[in-house]
This record gives C-alpha cells, structure tokens and sequence, in this order.
C-alpha cells in the first residue's frame, strides 16, 4: 500500500500537477531512505497550464480514499484543472466530492454528484459566495448578501428548501454537525435544518434560540448555542 501525495506548483505562468507515490513505512513517518517513486500516471498525465497568478504552493499527502478521489478527478478527469488555474481562496469536502471556492466568487464542484459533486441545477454559485461550509454528504454556500444555497444529499441538510424563507438574507456565520446545518443570523437568531437527530430540528429549544445567540459550535450529532448573556441552548443528539 502507498501513501499518495499530491503536489500543485503554481508558477506566475504554469500550473504544474504531479503525482507521487511513496513509499509507505510501518509507522506512517517520513524516513530519509523512503524515496519519491514517480508513478506511470504521473509521467503520462502531468498538466501544465498557462495563469498569471503569483507563486502558490499547495499540497495534500493523504492515504485516504478523498486524497484518491482528488486526484482521479483532478488529474485524470480534468475537472475542474482548468478553472482551478484561477486563484482558490477555500477548498472544503463532504466524504466523497470537493468545494472550491475562487476569488471571483463562484464555486466549483467535483466529485459524488450525490455527495455535492455536482453543481448542475444550482443556481447562484457563479458570484458572491464568501465561504463554503459542509456536512458529511452536503455543502452550504454563504454569500455576501446573507443568503445561503444548498446541494448534496438530502438527508444530510443539502435541502433547505422548508427554511429557505429565514435564509434569504441574515446569515453570518454556519455550522454544521454530520447530517445538519445551524445558520446564525445578524439579529441573534438561528435557522436549523437536516437531519432531526443530528440538530437538523431545534424546534424544542425555539425559543430560545430566536434571539441572543452571538456563536454556534458543533460536534457530530449536536450543537450548542452561546448567548449574549452567557447561557448556553444545547440540541441534537444526547449521545
């Protein structure tokens, strides 16, 4: 088995995408006598691109099936290598497909289209988005006019269509549990949505949460909210 990296040079006028594979020892740690073996895919199907962008350097080493999965769609799929010639200010994932976020405000997409690899259908991602947030199998967009838009898998809060009313304006800040989103608004409320026993449903603590809240944490399976007077609401999973 072998560790997988992946390294994106990006020259004022190339982009430069290169594969890998080391070595894998026993321990995981980097070991001066484990040496880059380049891979036949990286000698067949390394890319270079023309951009005007200043020097960046970017990297991901992982073994993990997200690291492959890049990589595939990346480098063999193409998609999305020419847009990403573009400067990318956020890259975020759901378990099988990647956001990125570029400087000119739209969002690019790859990946499980069932996961939120596809962005196909979804209107009002080619400007004013100013972060990506995701749970396990969905992305959510904030954009600069407090509004959010959502896509992936249902069950994992890529629907908001029953809150898209409280998410049309307002929104400051997301968090997001596994299976569901929690949207902090500018007059201290919080909008919910997803999965019930992940925090997709605060209806128990609704009235607590409709004013007053000033941040959002998450872990799994629930949230909590703190307020303004230092109390703190707390809703999803007891476990």
């Amino acid at each position: 088995m072998g560790l997988v990296s992946m390294l994106v040079f990006i020259n004022k006028l190339e982009i430069f995408v290169d594969v890998v594979n080391y070595q894998m020892i026993r321990d995981i740690s980097p070991s001066p006598e484990s040496k880059p073996l380049k891979t036949q895919l990286s000698r067949k199907l390394s890319l270079k691109m023309k951009t005007t962008n200043n020097t960046t350097v970017a990297a991901w080493s992982s073994a993990s099936i997200l690291a492959k999965f890049f990589l595939l769609s990346l480098v063999v799929l193409g998609i999305p290598a020419a847009a990403l010639a573009q400067t990318t200010t956020q890259v975020i994932s759901t378990s099988y497909a990647f956001a990125a976020l570029m400087s000119d405000g739209s969002v690019l997409a790859w990946g499980d289209s069932g996961q939120g690899g596809s962005i196909n259908g979804v209107s009002g991602l080619d400007s004013g988005v100013t972060k990506i947030f995701a749970t396990n199998k969905a992305f959510a967009a904030l954009k600069d006019d407090g509004s959010v838009i959502t896509w992936g898998d249902t069950d994992h809060a890529g629907d908001s269509s029953s809150v898209a009313n409280s998410l049309a304006s307002g929104v400051m800040e997301i968090a997001s549990t596994e299976r569901a989103f929690a949207a902090l608004k500018s007059d201290g409320s919080v909008v919910t949505w997803g999965n019930a026993g992940y925090g997709g449903d605060a209806s128990a603590v609704a009235n607590s949460l409709a004013s007053g809240v000033t941040k959002i944490h998450a872990n799994g399976s629930a949230f909590v909210a703190l307020k303004s007077d230092g109390s703190v609401v707390t809703w999803g999973s007891s476990f």
